[in-house]
């Protein structure tokens, strides 16, 4: 064997033995890095039914195959939903140990408070008196329900006043003696505007488009929620903070208000394709405009008397208003015309007001919430319908009372003079006796 291979054996030797050597020392001596995840896990024990805030949650690092199956990587998605079980610290939370976003766990089943489903602050202290009287309501109501033998409830709405009860049939029946008028005056003004020659047709296909607009913002708002581009549209009841509007949810907004507005144009259009707007004339000056939203005025109001005689009591004033305002003989100043029909709209404001009030809503709140709900899918067809109709109504009624001529240009009277008293024939001349004389 010469030289040469000798020294190349002896090279490959040596650096076989260092390699080697190496490998040793890196898998004896060097700790192995394996790849860790962070999760979210509670930094205390919480019983069931808990509400998650940021000082019960911590990141722990748990190596990538250890990660439990529906681990939280991201606090954002525990933040004010409730626990369903118990909980130890140190605990990895996972989506099946809270409550869902759009569900109703963890919300009571029954709640009993003084003020709203908000409840108290915490700083308000309990009163015995208080204390005792909703403690012998919940043990009535658990006591009724144990005595019971089977069936459904039938719970039926009530009024109570004092320790009186208003049953439920009672408003319906002063409600609907309030509207029938308002039906009949619309029925008679209808008819008697049809035998004046009036358009009604067109009249009728003006108001009966009223809702378009509505109709349309509330599709794009259902497709909007079916899709999951709006990212809170919970089907159920969730509890407060869980569906997060965030800024996809204002685009969202913006998107169906801009699709409402551009439906009135839409309708002008279509209106004006139909030819139904030729001879149709200034709205406050017709009588077919005002019977035609006299008929959509009550048709609301009866269809949300029969759903709901309480809510429809709440039509009462706007319904009579609509009388004044919709009929073209009764001359109103347009000041007066636009603040009746503010004054029709003033008993939803107020309920509106009062339930922004008890939910402790902001402005915005309010937009957002509507949108949720009606996204949500909480209003049927028929609801739909119903809403989409009473706002087409009110736009017909702020239509005329803003189109309706002013005092000062109505046209004059024409007054026919003659004679104080008969003369006879050929008084006024020309005729053969009046010349013989």
């Amino acid at each position: 064997m010469d030289r040469r291979k000798i020294l190349l054996i002896f090279a490959a030797a040596w650096v076989s033995a260092a390699l080697l050597t190496w490998f040793l020392y890196a898998s004896t001596k060097t700790p192995r890095v394996e790849k860790t995840v962070a999760i979210l896990a509670a930094a205390r024990d919480m019983a069931a039914g808990t509400r998650l805030r940021k000082g019960d949650l911590k990141m722990i690092h748990v190596p990538e195959r250890d990660v439990p199956k529906l681990a939280i990587l991201d606090e954002k998605q525990a933040l004010d939903r409730p626990v369903l079980f118990p909980i130890s610290a140190n605990e990895p939370i996972t989506m099946s140990k809270v409550a869902s976003m759009a569900g109703a766990e963890g919300l009571p089943a029954v709640l009993l408070s003084a003020s709203g489903e908000r409840g108290p602050g915490a700083e308000r202290a309990v009163t015995e008196f208080r204390l005792n009287g909703f403690g012998r309501a919940a043990l009535r109501a658990i006591t009724a329900l144990d005595a019971r033998h089977g069936g459904p409830l039938n719970v039926r709405p009530a009024v109570l006043s004092g320790p009186n009860v208003l049953p439920s049939w009672s408003v319906a029946l002063l409600v609907g003696t309030l509207l029938l008028p308002v039906f009949v005056t619309a029925i008679d003004a209808f008819a008697r505007a049809s035998r004046r020659r009036q358009p009604m047709t067109a009249w009728v296909v003006w108001v009966a488009t009223s809702a378009l607009p509505f109709l349309l913002a509330a599709g794009m708002a259902l497709l909007l929620g079916v899709t999951g581009l709006l990212p809170a549209a919970p089907h159920a009841p969730v509890a407060g903070g869980a569906a997060d509007f965030g800024g996809a949810g204002w685009i969202c907004l913006a998107v169906v208000v801009a699709v409402g507005v551009a439906a009135f144009p839409l309708r002008r259009y279509l209106l004006g394709a139909l030819a139904l707007r030729a001879d149709m004339g200034p709205a406050g000056d017709s009588m077919g405009a005002g019977a035609s939203i006299l008929l959509l005025v009550s048709l609301v109001s009866v269809g949300v008397w029969f759903a709901n005689p309480f809510a429809a009591a709440l039509l009462v004033p706007g319904a009579h208003i609509a009388l004044f305002v919709a009929a073209p003989e009764v001359r109103l100043r347009r000041s007066v015309a636009v603040a009746l029909v503010a004054l029709a709209a003033l008993p939803g404001l107020l309920v509106l007001a009062y339930y922004t009030h008890q939910f402790g809503l902001s402005l915005s709140q309010v937009l957002a919430t509507a949108l949720q709900v009606v996204a949500g899918g909480h209003f049927g067809l028929a609801g739909l319908l119903g809403w989409s109709y009473l706002f087409g109504a009110l736009v017909c009624l702020i239509v005329v009372a803003w189109s309706q001529r002013p005092l000062d240009e109505e046209p004059p009277v024409v007054v026919t003079r003659g004679p104080r008293s008969y003369a006879g024939p050929g008084s006024l001349g020309g005729t053969e006796s009046a010349l013989r004389r």
